[in-house]
């Protein structure tokens, strides 16, 4: 891959695989990272090289946090639509 910017899916793909290659690369198992991923990864400055070795940068920690929190607020979300109707399944019936 150069460096030209990913495609809008490209991106999604490789925003979504990013937690999952930052616990490889912790568990130094960098070779089970195909090599597409990586090349796209440093032109995004996700990754970059570092004394022969892949670190994750700055850009990269950011992405992940970003993508925790954006699933936090997804299932903040799905649990609040269940409370919803729940709540509005429920009639005063008494207690439970």
């Amino acid at each position: 891959m150069t460096d030209a910017e990913p495609s809008a899916a490209t991106h999604e793909a490789l925003m979504a695989a990013l937690p999952t290659t930052v616990d490889t690369l912790r568990r130094r198992r960098a070779s089970e990272i195909p090599a597409g991923f990586i090349d796209a990864y440093v032109a995004l400055q996700w990754l970059e090289w570092h004394g022969g070795g892949l670190r994750v940068t700055e850009t990269g920690l950011n992405v992940c946090r970003q993508l925790k929190q954006r699933m936090a607020g997804e299932s903040a979300e799905t649990l609040s639509s269940v409370d919803d109707s729940d709540s509005d399944r429920r009639t005063d019936k008494g207690p439970r």
